[in-house]
């Protein structure tokens, strides 16, 4: 089911703001954008991406079988196809799409992740999560797996498995973010034993902002603001265009009591802060001076 409409906000390049009607966006912009697109396989990939994050789903579905024409024998546009078919729960048809692509492609771990969703949505939870497995052992950093299998070995209350498959896949080589869930699994009852796993998968991937956003966030969230700065902090010379570590540190130096360090780290970072996020800069600057 479609979302119901609504107004969509965008930024241009300059960092003005861009509204318009979902509707309008459906009935005017996307067509448009695929007309122009159409034999530009690369811009249309990209706005097929933005159609499947939005929530257009079907449109996205359209898209992606002209991706696969304009990207033979591509694992990335199959994937793509395959992940259409979940969104509009074509649960079966996904399974055997995603069972063709693992013969074509053995190693490609995101492919076994989204084979276990079509199984899940089928209601065959064991194979699911068997499959899952698979897939995060070819590809131990994938986010929306790792995400996936966390909090449902949490909700069935088998902590055990989930430490014990988390510790095995942060063994192998690369792998950084089955640590952060580690971390972010004893952040509950043990703060020592958390910090030293968010440590174990910063130093795996120091230039991770990413990596260093989610950890930042979830110390903060519950309270641990010293720690969230002492475990960021060494990595922070990273010139990000994106502003959302820089504004989690930040506001966790002035709520420490040191507003002048946390203003003069936001004007340090804000000759590399993207157009479209100088508003947000600014907002924060403004909210941080009321602490004053």
């Amino acid at each position: 089911m479609e979302p119901p409409d609504k107004v969509m906000n965008f930024f241009d390049e300059n960092g003005n703001p861009i509204s318009i009607l979902r509707s309008e966006f459906q009935t005017k912009v996307i067509p448009y954008n695929i007309e122009k697109y159409w034999d530009d396989k690369n811009n249309l990939r990209n706005f097929a991406v933005n159609l499947i994050n939005e929530g257009f789903y079907k449109e996205s579905y359209d898209v992606s079988k002209r991706l696969l024409e304009l990207f033979e024998h591509d694992e990335g546009s199959e994937v793509f196809f395959g992940v259409c078919l979940l969104m509009l729960e074509k649960w079966n048809e996904a399974e055997k799409h995603f069972t063709k692509i693992i013969k074509t492609f053995p190693k490609s771990g995101v492919s076994f992740t989204n084979l276990a969703k079509s199984l899940m949505g089928q209601g065959k939870k064991e194979e699911a999560i068997s499959e899952l497995i698979k897939g995060l052992k070819l590809d131990p950093n994938q986010e929306n797996g790792l995400e996936w299998f966390f909090y449902e070995m949490t909700e069935e209350k088998k902590e055990e498995e989930l430490i014990r498959t988390l510790k095995e896949l942060s063994e192998i080589k690369g792998a950084f973010l089955p640590d952060f869930y580690l971390g972010l699994f004893y952040l509950e009852n043990d703060l020592n034993e958390s910090l030293d796993f968010f440590r174990k998968s910063v130093q795996a991937s120091p230039e991770n902002i990413s990596l260093l956003q989610m950890i930042s966030s979830e110390l903060i969230v519950k309270n641990h603001l010293q720690e969230a700065v002492d475990l960021v902090m060494p990595y922070l010379n990273l010139k990000s265009p994106i502003p959302f570590l820089t504004i989690n540190i930040a506001f966790a130096l002035a709520q420490l009591g040191d507003i002048n360090k946390a203003l003069e780290f936001l004007n340090t970072q804000a000759q590399f802060i993207a157009p479209q996020f100088k508003n947000l800069l600014n907002d924060a600057i403004t909210r941080i001076n009321e602490f004053k």
